[in-house]
C-alpha cells in the first residue's frame, strides 16, 4: 500500500512534465527543480526529531552495520540472492533509464509522456496486485524468478517495435513486474530475517545489489547509442538481418538493447532456477521466530 501511494507520483509526473516542458521550456523546469529541492531542505531542517530513540541502542553503529553484512553474506542462500540481484540490475537498470530516449526516437513529447504514464500505471498496478493478493505463501523465491522472467518478456516486447502502443504495453509490463518482484522480495526479508535485523539487512542488500547500477549506467546504456545505433542505421551492418525484424533508423539501437538485455535477464533467471541455494531457498531458510527481548 505504501508503494502504491508513492507510485501515484509516477502517474502524474510524466504528464505534468510534458505539459510544463511544452508550455515553459527547460529553463523554467530547471528553476522549478531548484525551488523544490530548496523547499525539501527547508522542511527537513524545520522538523524537530525526538532526542531519544524508541528503544535503547544495544550495540555501536559500526557493529550493527557489520552484523547486517554478516547476516547477508554469511548464508549461502542469501549470498546467492544478492549475486542474483546484482547481476540482474546490470541489465534491468538501463532499461528503466532508456524509456524516454526510446520513446522520443519515434514519437513526439506528448506521446513519450503517455508512455511514461503507462509505466507509472504499471508500478501502481503491481502495488495494488500485492495489496489484494498478498503475495505467495510459499515458494516466494520461485515467484521472484518467474516475475523476473516476465520482466524479460516485456523488455523484448518493448524493443521489438518502434510504435507507441507496443512500447507502452512493454513499459507497463516491465514496471509492473519490477514492482511485484520488489514487493515479494521485501516480504521474504520480513519473514525470513529476525525483526531486529530488518533495517541493517535491507540496507546491506541494497548497497550490494545497487553497486552494479553504475556499471550499467556507464557501460550498457551508452552502448545503445554509441555502438548499436550505427549498426541499425539504413545501410548499417545489421540492417539487412536484425533490422529486417525490428526496423532501422533512429532509436533502433536502443530497441536492440532492450531485446539483448531481456534475453540476458531470462538466461540469468533460468540459471537461478537450477541453482540449489536459490531453487531451495524457501525450504533451506526457515521463517524467523520472535525477536529476543
Amino acid at each position: 500500500m505504501v508503494q502504491t501511494a508513492e507510485d501515484v507520483v509516477r502517474l502524474i509526473a510524466p504528464l505534468a512534465g510534458a505539459a510544463l516542458l511544452a508550455a515553459f521550456g527547460m529553463e523554467w523546469i530547471l528553476l522549478l527543480e531548484v525551488a523544490t529541492v530548496a523547499v525539501s531542505i527547508a522542511v527537513v531542517l524545520a522538523v524537530r526529531f525526538p532526542r531519544s530513540m524508541a528503544h535503547p541502542r544495544g550495540e555501536p553503529l559500526l557493529a550493527e552495520i557489520a552484523a547486517g553484512f554478516r547476516y547477508s553474506v554469511g548464508n549461502r542462500s542469501f549470498r546467492a540472492m544478492l549475486v542474483l540481484f546484482a547481476v540482474v540490475n546490470v541489465f534491468m537498470s538501463p532499461l528503466i533509464l532508456l524509456v524516454q530516449p526510446l520513446s522520443l526516437s519515434f514519437a513526439p513529447l506528448t506521446t513519450a509522456g503517455w508512455i511514461s504514464f503507462a509505466g507509472g500505471l504499471g508500478v501502481a498496478a503491481g502495488g495494488l496486485t500485492l495489496t489484494v493478493w498478498g503475495g505467495p505463501r510459499r515458494h516466494r523465491m520461485r515467484a521472484v524468478l518467474l516475475f523476473i522472467l516476465l520482466f524479460a518478456v516485456f523488455a523484448v516486447l518493448t524493443g521489438a517495435h518502434a510504435s507507441a502502443y507496443p512500447v507502452a504495453v512493454g513499459v507497463f509490463g516491465i514496471l509492473f513486474s519490477l514492482s511485484v518482484t520488489n514487493g515479494i522480495y521485501m516480504t521474504m526479508i520480513q519473514v525470513k530475517v529476525p525483526q531486529r535485523f530488518h533495517g541493517r539487512v535491507l540496507a546491506a542488500n541494497q548497497m550490494i545489489a545497487w553497486s552494479s547500477m553504475p556499471v550499467a549506467f556507464l557501460l550498457v546504456a551508452p552502448g545503445a547509442s554509441h555502438l548499436l545505433n550505427p549498426l541499425l542505421e539504413p545501410g548499417g551492418p545489421l540492417a539487412p538481418t536484425v533490422g529486417a525484424v525490428i526496423g532501422t533508423g533512429a532509436g533502433r539501437g536502443i530497441g536492440l538493447t532492450y531485446i539483448l538485455c531481456g534475453l540476458a535477464i531470462a538466461v540469468v533467471a533460468g540459471l537461478a532456477m537450477r541453482h540449489p541455494p536459490l531453487a531451495r531457498f524457501d525450504d533451506e531458510i526457515p521463517d524467523a521466530g520472535p525477536d529476543t527481548p
